[in-house]
């Protein structure tokens, strides 16, 4: 996913090292909080507005696949720990220093935008820096617009698919994610879909034996 420069290719989180402006910083981080919220508030909806049985039983099989792709990605970020865009750029390639705290990166720029140490916060109290495959910040919003796309309902699968594109960019843009880290993120998502719509189909009945012919 190199980008050809003067300079060499470079990666799209190096381009965006040099050039980022406020507005794009204050739209890309308060994405970047909300991508949980978007996840609680179509639960909330389905558990609240949802009339026909079917949609009912969506909100239990979102909500178990929601569970299924997090411990996914959780254990996947035990047994393949990756760096993300912003280790890489203050330490290198070389041996892994064990010692690094999480980091906010360029999500900082937010916090000095708004006043609100938000993602300074946040990222204080990480479990781990290696946690960059998958992107569940990728995850999260494509398993919502999965859902949404059964609802039928145009404005609203345009909207999750607009939000999703949009955090996607935001975790590029905030040096977290490489975009290989984002497309491993769709793909435990859609996994989590696909085994999600796998159970819930129905067993094809046997073939009725055939009938002699009448003579």
């Amino acid at each position: 996913f190199g980008i050809p420069t003067a300079q060499g290719r470079i990666t799209p989180n190096e381009l965006f090292l040099t050039h980022h402006a406020a507005p794009v910083d204050f739209v890309t981080g308060t994405a970047y909080i909300l991508y949980i919220y978007e996840t609680f508030a179509f639960a909330v909806a389905l558990a609240l507005f949802a009339r026909a049985p079917e949609t009912r039983r969506m909100l239990r099989r979102f909500g178990w696949t929601f569970l299924a792709v997090n411990v996914a990605g959780i254990l996947t970020y035990y047994l393949y720990p990756a760096a993300p865009p912003w280790y890489a750029q203050l330490h290198g390639f070389g041996p892994v220093d064990l010692t690094v705290q999480p980091s906010p990166a360029a999500a900082s720029r937010w916090d000095d935008l708004t006043g609100i140490p938000y993602f300074k916060g946040f990222y204080s109290r990480g479990a781990t820096v290696f946690g960059a495959i998958p992107s569940l910040h990728a995850t999260l919003p494509f398993v919502c617009f999965l859902y949404a796309r059964e609802l039928r309902h145009r404005a609203l699968t345009l909207g999750a698919f607009a939000f999703f594109l949009l955090v996607c960019f935001s975790a590029v843009y905030l040096q977290h994610h490489y975009i290989l880290d984002l497309l491993v993120g769709l793909a435990y998502a859609g996994a989590g879909y696909f085994i999600d719509r796998r159970l819930r189909r129905p067993p094809t009945p046997p073939h009725a034996p055939a009938q002699p012919a009448l003579t």
